[in-house]
């Protein structure tokens, strides 16, 4: 099992959101919060049909991000960035863009246009175009008991680790960690994968938005050695209630109980 630990950035969701930010503190590695000078709290309150709520939480991601940035600046020579504290370097690195729609384009230039009109001296439009494009396809949800998104996190490492609708591994959220574990015998110099979906109906076309691949893995090609039978009996091990591919154990108690538990120790960010 592996732990992955730094968190670059997170950001809540929908009805978290106001609760998570009443205080207006962005994150920073220094050791005093920079504050938004209450742009988050003004952004969850917009009641406008411009901006959806993931919009607006993507927005106030990107505020966080640059203020992130700006606090690095200042403080870079009094006070380093402590091991694991997030930090905008990180979330730059992950950035790998995919073919954006016209629908997807356009909803990115009005997020930045958002973060924009809150910080307009904080936010590089460039950079910030990017920001999103990285986060649309490298955060992980963070998951509430009743299996309700919470907010989003990137892992730069975890981030790297590529997707098979039949893995030999799955990930699991404890809080603000996530821990690899294999579901199955690895060999030396074997890739390690985990599925990224949670439904296989639309195929190898599954993985396109926003991930921008389609999956060539055995289970997309038909070319599991053991037919059909063999996917059959894979996830009638590993597949939870809710369509995630999981540990053994955990899609036991799923089938058990009769509903998804995969999320049930998990808890938002902070």
């Amino acid at each position: 099992m592996h732990d992955f630990e730094d968190v670059s950035y997170s950001y809540p969701h929908g009805e978290s959101l106001s609760e998570a930010c009443s205080a207006c503190l962005c994150w920073s590695a220094a050791a005093q919060p920079l504050r938004c000078e209450g742009w988050l709290s003004r952004i969850h309150s917009m009641k406008s049909r411009k901006f959806s709520p993931r919009e607006r939480s993507t927005a106030c991601f990107l505020l966080r991000a640059f203020a992130q940035r700006a606090s690095e600046a200042n403080h870079r020579h009094s006070q380093p960035a402590l091991d694991g504290e997030p930090s905008f370097e990180q979330a730059t690195a992950q950035c790998q863009q995919v073919a954006r729609s016209g629908a997807s384009a356009s909803s990115a230039a009005r997020i930045v246009r958002l973060a924009k009109l809150q910080a307009g001296r904080l936010v590089d439009e460039a950079d910030a175009l990017r920001l999103v494009g990285a986060e649309a396809c490298n955060s992980f949800h963070l998951f509430d008991e009743r299996e309700r998104v919470r907010g989003s996190a990137m892992y730069p490492e975890a981030a790297m680790i590529n997707h098979s609708c039949l893995p030999n591994c799955v990930m699991t959220a404890h809080g603000r960690h996530l821990a690899l574990e294999s579901i199955s015998p690895i060999s030396r110099g074997e890739e390690l994968t985990y599925c990224y979906v949670r439904s296989f109906e639309a195929g190898s076309k599954e993985t396109l938005d926003p991930w921008g691949f389609e999956c060539d893995c055995v289970r997309c090609a038909g070319t599991h050695p053991e037919g059909g039978e063999g996917l059959e009996a894979f996830d009638a091990k590993h597949k939870c209630t809710c369509g995630k591919i999981v540990k053994a154990t955990m899609a036991r108690v799923a089938a058990e109980s009769g509903r998804c538990r995969c999320h049930a120790h998990n808890t938002t960010s902070g």
